[in-house]
């Protein structure tokens, strides 16, 4: 269970993430809604970080619920990832499409359209009517 073809021991293959859905628990709904379980590399005290529940078992009971690289120097060049996908909804391509990309420590690029600088102008209301 815990070596892979080469003979050599990976963490991975031991400590895995299970990605539950509170509608999940109603059994005709659970494959829907659940995924299974993903090696996943890291640990408590790792960028990558994750942990693990006392007594044996090495299922990742904890995990970050997004993971982001901000480059400051340039936010187009920022990165991005989910541990299961952007959405929230099962039917959507996009509800667990980055769980490999997540297990596999690989990023997505943030789009930023061109857009350099944001502000945000909050101004008084020209006559307030009192209340």
């Amino acid at each position: 269970q815990t070596r892979n073809q080469d003979d050599r021991w990976h963490w991975e293959n031991l400590h895995g993430a299970d990605f539950y859905h509170p509608l999940g628990t109603i059994f005709p709904l659970k494959p829907f809604f659940e995924r299974g379980a993903s090696g996943i590399k890291g640990g408590k005290h790792c960028l990558l970080n994750t942990d693990f529940a006392a007594g044996g078992e090495y299922r990742a009971a904890r995990l970050s619920a997004y993971k982001m690289i901000i480059d400051f120097s340039d936010f187009a060049r920022s990165l991005l990832v989910y541990p299961t996908g952007q959405s929230g909804h099962p039917l959507s391509q996009n509800y667990d499409d980055q769980a490999d990309m997540f297990s596999g420590q690989k990023y997505l690029r943030m789009e930023d359209q061109g857009r350099r600088c944001y502000r945000l102008r909050l101004l008084p209301e020209s006559n307030p009517q009192p209340r």
